[in-house]
């Protein structure tokens, strides 16, 4: 009789191993910071952090580590603008905000009592540039001080009307403002020019009371 063997077993499955998954890296939390800080640059002191926080993302994330180096590059040049753009604003209110109390200066001084004529010129001198106080002698200051009281008259009111004559930059870096003044004698318009010296300070560059220029009083002799 023919006897039936079973068949031979399968041969073994071939073993590949085990393979893990391998998550991707994460996100670099000062990358992230430091971008958000970059835009939010205009306080001042978040455009630092930016940078800061920025540079800290750039080594946190070199080679691979974490994600987000094309966050923390940007993120350096944008506090720079940013923090600048802040820097600007700052010192343009600073500026405005001297300019609106150049009226209170210059009453001050032109209120001063005509027979007094050192006290309105030393008070005058504190407020002007060293430009202006090198052309315009002391003489020259008191005549055209008196000049002025002969033909205005004491000023009474000194105003800006913000409406119509807002301080505008001169082509040479001063800055010019109009204001109407009342005086004795009348109405007349106060031209004032302003220039920046030393740390930020603003100091009369030139006086002009309807047409008589404290300037021109030292450039040219006194018509009599």
């Amino acid at each position: 009789m023919t006897q039936f063997q079973s068949p031979p077993p399968p041969p073994p499955y071939p073993s590949y191993g085990t393979y893990e998954v391998q998550e991707p890296p994460r996100w670099s939390g000062a990358a992230i910071a430091g971008f958000i800080c970059s835009l939010l640059g205009f306080f001042g002191i978040t455009a630092l952090l930016g940078i800061v926080l920025g540079i800290v993302g750039i080594f946190s994330t070199s080679g691979g580590r974490k994600r987000g180096m094309g966050l923390a590059i940007v993120s350096i040049p944008i506090s720079l603008v940013t923090g600048a753009i802040c820097v600007f604003l700052i010192l343009g209110i600073v500026m405005v905000g001297r300019v609106m109390r150049v009226p209170t200066m210059i009453k001050g001084v032109m209120a001063l009592d005509s027979g007094d004529l050192n006290s309105a010129t030393n008070s005058l001198r504190d407020l002007t540039t060293t430009d202006l106080n090198a052309i315009v002698s002391t003489e020259q200051m008191q005549a055209w001080f008196a000049r002025v009281k002969k033909d205005h008259g004491t000023l009474t009111s000194l105003q800006i009307d913000q409406a119509t004559q807002k301080p505008h930059q001169l082509p040479d870096g001063r800055f010019h403002v109009d204001m109407d003044g009342k005086f004795v004698n009348g109405p007349a318009t106060v031209g004032v020019t302003l220039r920046i010296e030393g740390r930020f300070h603003l100091k009369i560059d030139d006086i002009t009371i309807g047409k008589s220029s404290i300037r021109d009083a030292g450039e040219k002799p006194p018509s009599n």
